[in-house]
């Protein structure tokens, strides 16, 4: 199902410090929409990445330096062996009913198979977001599993 989904949407706040002669950036990350993340129950806000309100000009002491360069994508679009092992893994369907359940979302245009990848259609992802948003309780994997 996350393949199937938006990506998420974050507001990002770039810092640049300069003194003594050198330079920092700072980056931090809130989170607008949780997107795809929501399917794996794992989203959380990490507090770490905020960074306060600062004003630009203000004085600032240092207290420590960290470096780090830390990156959030997607899952990889699923093809019909990964989206088969998802199904699995979550409880969802059953080995019988996997092969159907692919072939139902290409036959309604939910999904386009394209060399051997999935990709949802502008239909599916209205159909995930409206189905989210009426009957979160059903679309869960906790339902079915």
């Amino acid at each position: 199902m996350a393949s199937l989904m938006a990506p998420k949407q974050i507001e990002s706040t770039s810092v640049a410090l300069q003194g003594n002669g050198l330079e920092f950036s700072l980056k931090g990350i809130r989170t607008l929409f949780p997107g795809f993340e929501v399917v794996y129950g794992e989203f959380d806000e990490d507090e770490t990445s905020l960074l306060p309100e600062i004003k630009e000009g203000a004085s600032l002491k240092v207290g420590s330096v960290d470096p780090q360069q830390k990156f959030t994508k997607p899952e990889p679009p699923y093809n019909e062996a990964s989206i088969v092992k998802a199904m699995e893994e979550k409880g969802i369907g059953r080995p019988s009913t996997y092969a159907t359940t692919i072939e139902t979302l290409i036959k309604r245009k939910y999904v386009t198979a394209t060399r051997g990848v999935l990709a949802p259609t502008e239909e599916g992802k209205k159909a995930v977001s409206t189905l989210q948003q009426y009957f979160p309780d059903i679309v869960s994997t906790d339902y079915t599993a």
